[in-house]
């Protein structure tokens, strides 16, 4: 993950996330305090929240000098997490079949609400321009994609010709993700499902 000049390189297997420069890659620093198998990182309010997998927590560091603050008990698995100013919102590990977003207040560092699904979590992004947050989940039957408000789901939209879909992501405007061999666009309005793929890879 980028954050200003220095990109945080999370290395799950090593429990380690490295701190490089992020134009030279030169390595500035590392973390390696209290991870256990991280698999993702945010920011926000100069504190630093890591994913673990293993101990189903979100490990918080110090923004200026990477010191271990605290760490929060999850009552899931934890894959991929985004922060805005006020909350923290931790999508649960598909590989464990999660149905939930947890959600962190940054202000007491508590874990305050648990946001439940129909289907496994497969992706959680960012439209930094709203505050708003979109997740999908989906399985062999369906895809959903749900936008978040704060700490309130509010809208989701389903789909039963497009399933097992992944690694949805915000850019310019627009949500992409992908299902099969093909990828995908949708408004961020979540009026409708696309048709078909916007174009397809070789390979799955």
């Amino acid at each position: 993950c980028f954050h200003n000049d220095l990109a945080f390189v999370v290395m799950n297997n090593s429990n380690t996330i490295q701190i490089v420069n992020r134009y030279t890659f030169k390595k500035i620093n590392q973390i390696t305090e209290n991870l256990n198998q991280p698999r993702a990182i945010a920011f926000a309010n100069e504190k630093i929240y890591v994913t673990n997998a293993n101990s189903k927590t979100v490990t918080i560091y110090n923004g200026s000098n990477y010191a271990f603050v605290k760490s929060i008990d999850l009552n899931f698995q934890p894959e991929k997490l985004v922060a805005t100013t006020n909350y923290v919102y931790v999508q649960t590990s598909n590989y464990a079949a999660g149905n939930a977003v947890e959600i962190i207040n940054t202000a007491t560092d508590l874990n305050t609400s648990d946001l439940n699904f129909s289907s496994a979590m497969n992706g959680v992004t960012l439209d930094k321009s709203t505050n708003s947050i979109y997740v999908i989940g989906s399985d062999a039957n369906k895809t959903e994609i749900s936008k978040i408000v704060n700490t309130e789901i509010s809208k989701t939209i389903t789909n039963s010709a497009i399933t097992n879909s992944r690694f949805l992501t915000f850019d310019n405007n627009q949500l992409y993700f992908t299902s099969g061999t093909g990828i995908y666009t949708i408004s961020p309005d979540l009026t409708n499902f696309p048709e078909t793929s916007m174009f397809n890879v070789s390979d799955n």
